[in-house]
């Protein structure tokens, strides 16, 4: 089992860890990890990860608070093929509608 570890809020994995991986593929930079999403009983897990951001306020003069523009969503096997990896969740406040 690898070990993500979070440092400063970046995830780092140790760099035996990365050696030892079967394939790794860079994909680009991350701001973070939403979660991961199985939209059918009968599909294979995604990983959503925040790829592109905003920065709209502050609370306290602190602590930035985000929009997320950009998510990517990852294959969680090893049996989907690389191309998956670009797929992309453009998300445009301007078009979103509530009803």
């Amino acid at each position: 089992m690898t070990q993500i570890f979070c440092v400063c809020g970046r995830l780092l994995y140790s760099c035996s860890e990365l050696a030892n991986a079967w394939n790794p593929v860079c994909v680009g930079q991350v701001f973070g990890v939403i979660g991961k999403v199985k939209l059918h009983p009968d599909s294979e897990w995604r990983l959503l990860l925040i790829k592109q951001r905003t920065p709209v306020c502050q609370l306290a003069g602190k602590h930035t608070i985000y929009r997320i523009d950009k998510m990517a969503v990852l294959p969680l096997n090893t049996t989907d093929a690389c191309s998956e990896l670009d797929l992309e969740v453009n998300l445009d406040i301007t078009y979103l509608h509530i009803i």
